[in-house]
C-alpha cells in the first residue's frame, strides 16, 4: 500500500486557525498564553522565600551562618530532603559519583557542575515543599524551614548542593540512610 505524502505549509500568524474558531492563529492556538511552567515554579519558590524571610529578620549574620550550617546537614537525616537523582545521569553527575566513591576530599567543583546539570525550579520547589512537610510534622524547626526556603530561592543554593551530595552518597552506599541502612553500591 502506497500512501500519498503531502507537504503542509506552516500556518502564518494572520491566517484563520485550523481549530474552527474562525479567529486568526495569533489570537487562537498559535498564541502561547501565560507564564511557562518553569516561570510558575520560580514564582512559587520566591513566594515561599518572601513568606519565610521575615522569620529571620532579627537574626544576626553569625546566627544565620550557624543555622545554614545546621540546615545543610538535614539531607543526611531526612530522605525527603534529598534530590531525586535522574535515572540517566548526566556526565557531571557521574563525575560527582566517582569523586564521592573514591572518597575525594575536594568535591566543590564536581558538586557545582553536577548541581548545575540537574538544577531547576521544579527540583528546588520539590525540596522546599518536602521541608515544609517536615516542619508541619515537627521534624524540623520553622527557622530551619525559613533558611531552606530563602537559600533555595537564591541563584546558587548551598542546600541544593548538600542535598545532592547526600543523595549521591546514599545511592553509592557511602552514607547510611536516616534509618541507618547502608545501601549496596550500584
Amino acid at each position: 500500500m502506497w500512501m500519498e505524502v503531502r507537504a503542509m505549509a506552516k500556518l502564518g500568524r494572520n491566517e484563520t486557525c485550523r481549530c474552527g474558531s474562525r479567529r486568526k492563529v495569533k489570537h487562537c492556538c498559535g498564541q502561547q498564553r501565560g507564564p511557562s511552567p518553569d516561570d510558575l515554579a520560580w514564582q512559587r519558590l520566591h513566594e515561599k522565600a518572601r513568606k519565610f524571610a521575615p522569620i529571620l529578620r532579627d537574626y544576626g549574620e553569625l546566627e544565620i551562618d550557624q543555622l545554614l550550617e545546621a540546615v545543610i546537614q538535614l539531607p543526611v537525616q531526612h530522605l525527603g530532603l534529598q534530590i531525586r537523582l535522574p535515572r540517566i545521569a548526566p556526565p557531571e553527575l557521574e563525575q560527582l559519583r566517582t569523586r564521592i566513591y573514591d572518597d575525594a576530599y575536594d568535591l566543590v567543583d564536581a558538586v557545582q557542575h553536577a548541581a548545575a546539570a540537574i538544577d531547576g525550579p521544579h527540583t528546588r520547589f520539590a525540596l522546599a515543599t518536602a521541608a515544609a512537610e517536615l516542619c508541619r510534622d515537627n521534624q524540623i524547626d520553622l527557622e530551619e524551614l525559613a533558611i531552606i526556603a530563602v537559600d533555595l530561592a537564591r541563584p546558587t543554593s548551598l542546600f541544593l548542593c548538600a542535598s545532592l551530595i547526600a543523595a549521591t552518597a546514599v545511592h553509592l552506599g557511602r552514607c547510611p540512610t536516616p534509618a541507618g541502612l547502608l545501601l549496596a553500591a550500584s
